[in-house]
């Protein structure tokens, strides 16, 4: 009469199969984790763009907001930009003859651009998030990436190319660090970076 089971060599077979399996399965499932994380932090910059910029169907900041001054403490800060992610969900620093829309000139503040903030800015200055993002150090309304760090508006204080972007949406990518910074042309470490191009800048 013949026993039923498995031997230990049998045992040891299926062992070995199921941990090369999990070998080569659990490296795709982070990897398809952090694509996923990746792709969801872009479509965020990209809505932010948008209520920058606007849409087909709605107006953007850039568009109401039309002739907004440079910041003074902000050399070179173009004219007409968001200077925080903050100022497209909240008035409260705006001159006060932009902070209200005009129904007659079409210009002036008619946000919030954002449907609602989903973090408050932080400053971290370990982790590159200085105090240049925000206006109350650390008190601002924020939108956040997958890795619920804040994106940032930044001035590219870099030379670009003519034609090229010199103000950029940048979230600091799986680790967690701002990477690039505003003398930077172009993305560092795993930064992920949407440049913003208007026409006229």
């Amino acid at each position: 009469m013949r026993k039923c089971g498995l031997t230990l060599l049998e045992l040891l077979v299926v062992v070995a199969v199921m941990v090369a399996l999990a070998a080569i399965v659990v490296p795709l499932l982070g990897s398809s984790q952090n694509d996923a994380s990746m792709a969801a932090t872009r479509t965020t910059m990209l809505a932010l763009r948008d209520a920058i910029f606007g849409t087909d169907r709605a107006s953007g900041f850039v568009e109401d907001v039309g002739d907004y001054p440079a910041k003074a403490h902000l050399a070179g800060w173009p004219g007409g930009w968001p200077e925080k992610i903050h100022d497209l969900l909240s008035n409260e620093h705006l001159p006060a003859p932009k902070q209200t829309f005009d129904i007659h000139t079409h210009r002036g503040w008619n946000g919030p651009y954002l449907r609602s903030a989903d973090g408050v800015y932080t400053v971290d200055t370990a982790h590159g998030f200085t105090s240049d993002y925000c206006y109350n150090s650390g008190a601002d309304l924020a939108i956040i990436d997958a890795w619920n760090h804040p994106i940032v508006i930044q001035y590219i204080t870099a030379t670009v190319n003519p034609g090229d972007a010199t103000v950029r949406l940048v979230s600091a990518g799986p680790d967690g660090v701002l990477n690039t910074l505003p003398s930077d042309a172009s993305a560092a470490g795993d930064d992920i970076v949407v440049p913003l191009k208007r026409a006229g800048l």
